[in-house]
């Protein structure tokens, strides 16, 4: 049986699937839901929905993420997935919340990771809206496919005054990119 039958069926060309570190899975195994787990040993870490969403070794993003966010000691907050922008998707407090690193915010997206899967992502405009990425499908018809390693960024990013508009984005180094972000939230 498929795990995710919807989503695979919508999104059956994966990019860049990389295989994932046993000792990853071992890691985290009892901390993120079943199908997340079931998801990285079928597919590694891989771009989906033509690289709108990416999953990602937690390990590589931690630390992104707790100067992003207010963690409690002892509260686990694991990074998950990733967006074409840079925005990452943590399981944190029983939920899936977005980092949405271009307007600086946090929000709760799904708590039911299945159903983010199978009925969010596969809706796709929906997923899109909701995720402040609109201009995913201009950026991707304009500047391409993105590699595992890149994002679609605003140039000059909006925390330092950019402007919101398809002709302002690029492709990016993802983790360099980040870490600019970064800086400017802090």
């Amino acid at each position: 049986m498929e795990l995710l039958p919807e989503f695979k069926l919508n999104y059956k060309n994966i990019i860049e699937s990389q295989p994932i570190d046993g000792n990853v899975l071992e890691k985290y195994s009892g901390t993120i839901p079943y199908v997340l787990g079931e998801l990285w040993k079928q597919d590694g870490w891989a771009g989906y929905m033509n690289g709108f969403i990416w999953t990602i070794n937690p390990d590589d993003y931690l630390e992104f993420v707790l100067r992003w966010i207010d963690v409690p000691k002892g509260t686990p907050v694991i990074p998950i997935m990733r967006t074409a922008f840079g925005d990452l998707l943590v399981w944190w407090e029983g939920w899936v919340k977005v980092i949405d690193v271009r307007h600086q915010e946090l929000s709760p997206l799904h708590e039911d990771l299945r159903k983010l899967f199978e009925n969010f992502f596969t809706a796709k405009t929906y997923a899109l809206e909701e995720m402040r990425s609109k201009y995913f499908p201009k950026a991707h018809k304009k500047l391409g496919e993105l590699k595992s390693d890149e994002c679609y960024g605003f140039t000059p990013i909006l925390a330092l005054g950019g402007s919101e508009k398809t002709d302002n984005l690029k492709v990016v180094k993802f983790k360099e990119h980040l870490e600019i972000l970064t800086q400017a939230f802090e």
